[in-house]
């Protein structure tokens, strides 16, 4: 659509993203776990044990790891309605305000951020969308999904600032699982967070899987490869030493990193698929307006 040269370097940008993603992705489950769950661990170790999953489940294929999400999709929905029930207790709306206090510029980038940070990486399933089985309701389900993900996007977020407080949601690495180890039922039920720690590695391996696959499938179109599936085991090299030199700690991560993602994921989300879809019009037109 763009010609020769020009869509190769758009190629080669989605390519870049895809895999330093897929690297972001495993350096997260990486420092997450060394710093909360088992924290004698070597990361590299860690490191090492995502990948050898993910390895495994690209080779069974696209549709096994599409069925494997389906089944632990419950799992995530039902810790999330546990934690609203179980939390409801102890939020206090009073930790909401004042509201409506942010200055308008503020408020807008605030927005674009809660926006394009979570919902722009969803270029990834771009590269997933045409392998699917098409059917007149498959549009419905993908704006149900991408509705329930924001509802539950939300739901954390509610719970983060009216249990912990807007001090402790800004400064906490992993609010979500803070929350669980809020959970204090009768002195009974409590020390949860071990549940929200596996839903959420869960979803973030799906995820990871998503950008290793589009990387090594984009890879194979890029060169013409008959498959992708050589590319797995170099790939999961590259990740394993991509992820180190993504950041230098946790906290490098966490300053540095969003700031500059939330500009990739508007770029490569909203302003090169619109200029595509612009040179389509354009060029379908053409030849019209000739004739």
């Amino acid at each position: 659509m763009l010609g020769k040269w020009a869509g190769i370097a758009v190629g080669l940008f989605y390519l870049n993203f895809f895999v330093l993603a897929a690297s972001t992705y495993v350096r997260e489950m990486e420092d997450f776990l060394t710093t909360q769950i088992y924290e004698g661990t070597p990361g590299g170790v860690i490191r090492f044990m995502s990948l050898v999953i993910l390895v495994y489940g690209l080779r069974l294929g696209l549709e096994v790891v599409g069925r494997a999400a389906q089944v632990f999709f419950p799992l995530f929905a039902l810790f999330l309605v546990s934690l609203m029930v179980l939390l409801f207790p102890q939020v206090q709306i009073d930790r909401l305000y004042p509201m409506m206090t942010t200055p308008l510029p503020g408020m807008l980038h605030t927005i674009m951020f809660g926006v394009f940070y979570p919902f722009g990486e969803l270029c990834v399933f771009l590269m997933v969308y045409p392998f699917t089985r098409k059917n007149r309701k498959i549009n419905r389900d993908i704006f149900i999904a991408l509705f329930a993900g924001s509802v539950g996007l939300n739901l954390i977020l509610f719970l983060s600032l009216t249990v912990l407080g807007v001090y402790f949601s800004e400064h906490n690495f992993y609010a979500a699982y803070i929350l669980a180890q809020k959970i204090n039922v009768a002195n009974f039920l409590q020390r949860l967070e071990a549940l929200m720690a596996t839903a959420w590695i869960i979803t973030t391996y799906f995820k990871t899987a998503l950008y290793f696959y589009a990387f090594v499938l984009g890879t194979a179109q890029m060169f013409k490869l008959k498959s992708h599936r050589p590319l797995i085991f170099p790939v999961a090299f590259l990740i394993y030493g991509l992820s180190q030199l993504s950041s230098n700690d946790i906290v490098f991560y966490v300053k540095e990193i969003p700031a500059y993602w939330v500009d990739w994921n508007l770029t490569l989300s909203f302003v090169l698929p619109m200029t595509i879809f612009i040179v389509y019009k354009v060029r379908k037109r053409k030849p019209a307006s000739q004739g």
